[in-house]
């Protein structure tokens, strides 16, 4: 699988949408706009340290977010180049597994959501 991971053509891919849904910084202060020219700098680096296993992403930035309540939630923004590699392991890794899921399995699935399960749910009891 990392041979899928590190094909250029799912990073390059990938880079798109990551830059595409736009976001916040993180600790390195690198916004997605320079996303592609980092990648481009670091792609050999990034590729030797993956099949290396010596890869180690950056810290994340630690923000509080502001909750309906009045309280506050902490989110952490990882690094762009992190999100790149997160999102291509998890298209990869998707690609592999989704298929072997239940049709009856919403949990943690693109497209499906608990609202979604719960209705299903709901028109099983109604029959």
């Amino acid at each position: 699988m990392i041979e899928e991971v590190l094909h250029l053509l799912n990073l390059m891919r990938v880079c798109r949408q990551v830059v595409s849904n736009k976001g916040s910084v993180g600790v390195d202060e690198k916004s997605v706009e320079e996303l592609e020219v980092t990648f481009r700098a670091k792609h050999r680096e990034l590729e030797t340290s993956l099949r290396e296993s010596s890869y180690v992403p950056e810290a994340v930035l630690e923000v509080e977010i502001p909750k309906a309540c009045g309280k506050t939630r902490q989110l952490g923004i990882p690094t762009v180049l992190d999100r790149l590699l997160q999102q291509v392991v998890f298209q990869v890794l998707n690609t592999h597994y989704d298929a072997n899921f239940e049709e009856s399995s919403y949990g943690f699935r693109p497209r499906r959501n608990a609202r979604q399960a719960v209705k299903r749910s709901l028109s099983y009891i109604n029959r």
